[in-house]
């Protein structure tokens, strides 16, 4: 899956926070080409604005198992991208 490719899934996820009223921001963490995790913000509706989508895929990622080390990499990267 190329660089773009994965671009336009989270796009598409966000897209999808649109239509349910919320901003549209979506988020997806791969490991590799695997999908380990996507999310959208859900502010909007819940009234909670801390649910942030890349916030969301994080809390999604930690559900499933991964490793502390995996997890830290995801926090840099939200970091280094000025998220």
């Amino acid at each position: 899956m190329t660089v773009e490719e994965k671009m336009i899934l989270a796009i598409q996820v966000g897209e999808i926070a649109l239509k349910n009223g919320e901003l549209p921001v979506g988020a997806v963490i791969f490991k590799g080409n695997e999908i380990v995790g996507k999310a959208y913000s859900s502010g909007e509706s819940s009234k909670i604005y801390l649910r942030h989508a890349e916030m969301k895929v994080l809390w999604e990622v930690d559900e499933k198992g991964y490793s502390v080390r995996e997890k830290k990499r995801c926090s840099f990267l939200l970091r280094w991208s000025h998220v």
